[in-house]
């Protein structure tokens, strides 16, 4: 499938090209809405289950039709042992993705690691997905908090996605995605969840004008194309 990739806010898409234009700037316009509304009532990376019930809240608001969500932590006993996102995502979502859609989404990633660090796309991905927390008590460490946001969109306006969560000691990197993170510096299990939605064609009279209208044109701001 050919694909268009977009860093959308904290989230990367892989979009068809063949998605009609008006699709497709419904689902990233949608998808801004949705992870605005959730930061706002949720703004702390820690919250990611409280975050996350409320986009999938917001999504049947949009009139996102839901097929699947499923969440689920994991955690290895193997501390020394490393993974990076990419792995994490592709883990995540193996079930859910045809053997073409697995080879688009780690193509997608590979892509978006090999920006430049200072390209607007990286920021704007880096600003929403990673969040660092100074230390309340003396002698506790930096906590780093990653949430991403990672899916295909194919030419039915239907969007595979995953969700993951993690909190570590280590730095993160700017280009993140291909960093090895040691399960040993994990301060909590790795959290992952992902749905199959499509949004539903009553959205451009029910819900459009709704939602650009609460962007402001924010949106321009959140959507950046990079492949």
């Amino acid at each position: 499938m050919k694909y268009h990739g977009y860093a959308n806010a904290g989230c990367l898409l892989a979009c068809a090209t063949s998605l009609p234009d008006q699709h497709l700037e419904d689902i990233l316009s949608s998808s801004v809405y949705m992870q605005l509304s959730c930061n706002n009532r949720f703004p702390l990376f820690a919250d990611y289950k409280a975050w996350n019930d409320r986009y999938s809240q917001v999504q049947r608001f949009c009139l996102y039709k839901l097929s699947g969500w499923l969440s689920y932590e994991g955690f290895s006993t193997s501390l020394d042992k490393s993974l990076t996102p990419t792995e994490m995502v592709c883990a995540a979502l193996s079930g859910a993705l045809s053997a073409e859609e697995k080879c688009l989404l780690e193509r997608l990633m590979q892509d978006f690691s090999q920006l430049n660090a200072d390209s607007k796309a990286s920021i704007l991905f880096r600003q929403r997905a990673v969040e660092s927390v100074s230390p309340v008590l003396e002698g506790e460490g930096m906590v780093n908090r990653v949430r991403v946001q990672v899916g295909v969109v194919d030419d039915k306006s239907t969007v595979k996605c995953v969700i993951l969560n993690i909190a570590t000691r280590q730095p993160v990197e700017a280009c993140f995605l291909r960093q090895e993170f040691t399960l040993g510096e994990m301060v909590e299990s790795i959290h992952a969840a992902y749905f199959v939605a499509q949004l539903d064609e009553d959205y451009a009279d029910s819900k459009r004008a709704m939602v650009l209208r609460t962007l402001d044109g924010r949106e321009t701001m959140e959507i950046e194309q990079f492949v």
